[in-house]
């Protein structure tokens, strides 16, 4: 698999969002979107959550992406996955 820039991601990306367009009603595209979109930005809650835990202040996305890989090889892991479950949990709704 050849490496990917975020350019080459990005208009990948669209193509595919293009081609799935041409073939679908809104109705059922946004079946797909909204989803991705969700999903999308649990996930960058979720970086920002573990930044906090970790006591960083990302200031960007790319920074909180870079402290959370960081972290998965360090040896509290476990210990932050752990914390990122029960903060959501308790945090329901907010």
């Amino acid at each position: 698999m050849e490496n990917l820039n975020q350019k080459s991601l990005n208009a990948a990306l669209w193509a595919a969002a293009d081609e799935l367009r041409k073939t679908m009603s809104a109705d059922v595209y946004k079946d797909y979107l909204l989803p991705l979109v969700f999903y999308k930005s649990l996930s960058d809650r979720m970086l920002y959550e573990a930044s906090d835990l970790l006591e960083e202040n990302p200031d960007t996305l790319v920074e909180a992406q870079r402290i959370y890989e960081e972290a998965s090889k360090g040896e509290d892991w476990d210990l932050l996955q752990e914390e990122l479950v029960l903060r959501n949990l308790c945090t329901k709704g907010g």
